[in-house]
């Protein structure tokens, strides 16, 4: 847990996720970020290396600079919304049940193309 220069906790975990199925399975890490009343429930919760949550929130695909303070890379971040342990008996599934829980998006409506043969 740490606080930002606005006085703000927060925490920064790397969730991995493995991708595939046998010999071609694969380690895809994600940051999440947590902000106040969710770093204390991780806290409280005891959420550490091999613990199996489940997370939701809003994913970005964000830039940054390598070490060597030239190359170029990509890293995905998601800022956690809610969060459970996989297993429990809140389930991502139950927890999201009324439309707010997803937000809202604008929609957008208009002329359309035609798709390709």
């Amino acid at each position: 847990m740490k606080t930002s220069a606005k006085n703000k906790r927060y925490l920064r975990l790397i969730l991995e996720e493995q991708i595939g199925y046998g010999e071609y399975v694969r380690t895809q890490q994600v940051e999440v970020w947590a902000w106040n009343a969710l770093v204390e429930q991780l806290r409280k919760a005891h959420v550490g290396s091999g613990s199996l949550i489940w997370v939701f929130g809003s994913l970005e695909l964000a830039d940054y600079k390598r070490k060597d303070g030239v190359t170029r890379d990509k890293s995905l971040k998601l800022f956690l919304k809610q969060w459970g342990f996989a297993g429990s008996r809140i389930t991502a599934e139950k927890a999201f049940t009324k439309p707010d829980d997803f937000g809202s998006a604008e929609v957008v409506d208009g002329d359309r193309e035609s798709l390709p043969a």
